[in-house]
């Protein structure tokens, strides 16, 4: 392990203890945090050595003794953060340490003329980053105030000591020359980092977003066709069919139009929890009930082609799962694709077992079926394109990748077998598992 390494894991270990409390609360800004760990590590070193300065070469020892409880307050301050999140109280109880530090040592080697003063500039902008505006304005009167207490005592010829020897002096120009530098470079590290972390969390978000538009936009498809499908048919035959039958459309489209809205009250909700905190509402759900939905949805698409949807188990097992997410993110989806890859007059068998630990949920079709080199692609989930159906079916796409999305959020699986139509194989086809815990 390098040296890297070693420091790499040491900040993190002690990031992830003093944010405990608040590593899981999305509402709070943890970067915060970060910010006030990072100045507290860098001020701190140079806090430390003008405490020794001023323990080995001031004739006073007061400047040495303030120095050392103030550095330990200002390293004890991040600890706060343990017992309660307020970002401007904690900054400021650290760099109020900090100036009782600097203004004691400054007034022990000749008040306002001291060099040290210069260092009362940084105050507000550490302020100000980890503490928000408020915070600034308070630390920018803070400052003023004490310098201008400062250059009133010199203008009235207030005797300040001059307790700092000359090595003493010169230890002094070292650490404002080199650590004004050092924490300009840290101050720029920090925003860099932070803001690259900002337009990271961004892209993350666009990502997200655009995922959720695409469950949304494909998913409800299939249920607004059928919703077309029951309406052309109602207006087609609205003189011929029975009361009772018109009535039985309506209803159809009701249906279709209730899972369109369910649909989009689950991105939703998918959106404020995001996409990567799935909150699951597991309820009972059988084969038969998943049949008969893909059948209702599908209807006109299996009219058309003539298929034919059949439960090849126990058509009464049930299973308990997130019903909604299970139907239409991902049983839909790969029924879908099997319609779109079925000759006219095949069957689409949809089956499922229980194992110890596991519930394995079958897709499968007898159409086209697909080589080797597709297969693997298609494999990554995500990496194949959408080809053409068996009727020239279009498609984005996005189909399979949503189905493995959900199915990983789920801690499940996804597995593709499938073999190429072809005169020597007449056991063609393709056929998709879902394994989920049960």
């Amino acid at each position: 392990m390098s040296a890297m390494d070693i420091i790499n894991k040491a900040y993190f270990c002690l990031f992830c203890f003093i944010a405990e409390r608040w590593k899981s609360d999305p509402d709070k800004e943890l970067w915060r945090i970060h910010a006030h760990l990072l100045f507290v590590l860098t001020t701190g070193v140079l806090m430390w050595a003008y405490a020794f300065i001023a323990l080995k070469h001031m004739d006073s020892p007061i400047p040495g003794y303030v120095g050392l409880a103030t550095s330990l307050i200002h390293f004890c301050s991040l600890f706060l953060w343990r017992l309660f999140f307020h970002p401007g109280l904690i900054i400021s109880i650290g760099l109020a340490a900090g100036m009782l530090h600097q203004g004691t040592f400054a007034y022990f080697d000749g008040g306002f003329s001291s060099d040290i003063t210069i260092w009362f500039c940084l105050l507000p902008i550490l302020a100000g980053i980890v503490g928000g505006l408020k915070t600034v304005f308070y630390w920018i009167a803070l400052t003023v105030s004490g310098t201008l207490g400062f250059l009133l005592l010199d203008i009235s010829g207030h005797n300040f000591p001059q307790a700092l020897s000359s090595e003493g002096r010169l230890f002094s120009h070292i650490l404002l020359s080199f650590g004004f530098s050092f924490c300009s470079l840290s101050l720029l590290y920090i925003y860099v980092y932070f803001d690259r972390k900002k337009k990271s969390l961004l892209l993350m978000k666009k990502e997200q977003v655009q995922d959720l538009l695409r469950v949304l936009i494909h998913d409800v498809t299939n249920p607004l066709l059928a919703a077309q499908a029951q309406l052309e048919l109602f207006q087609k035959r609205k003189d011929k069919d029975s009361e009772k039958m018109q009535e039985q459309r309506l209803g159809k489209i009701k249906r279709s139009l209730d899972v369109i809205q369910d649909l989009s009250i689950r991105v939703r909700e998918l959106h404020s929890n995001d996409l990567e905190k799935i909150y699951l509402e597991p309820s009972e759900c059988s084969l038969m009930e998943c049949c008969d939905y893909a059948k209702f949805i599908f209807e006109k698409q299996l009219n058309e082609k003539k298929l034919n949807i059949v439960c090849e188990s126990n058509q009464n097992l049930e299973f308990n799962v997130d019903k909604e997410l299970l139907k239409n993110q991902i049983l839909l989806n790969l029924i879908s694709n099997a319609i779109k890859f079925s000759n006219p007059g095949g069957i689409i068998t949809l089956a499922a077992k229980k194992v110890p630990g596991e519930i394995h949920i079958s897709v499968r079709d007898d159409g086209v079926g697909m080589n080797e080199d597709t297969l693997n692609r298609l494999r990554v989930f995500g990496a194949a394109k959408s080809s053409e159906g068996t009727q020239g079916e279009k498609g984005s796409g996005f189909g399979i990748r949503i189905v493995h999305t959900f199915v990983e959020k789920l801690n499940g699986k996804l597995q593709v077998y499938s073999k190429p139509m072809c005169k020597d194989n007449p056991d063609h086809g393709t056929e998709f598992i879902v394994t989920l815990p049960s």
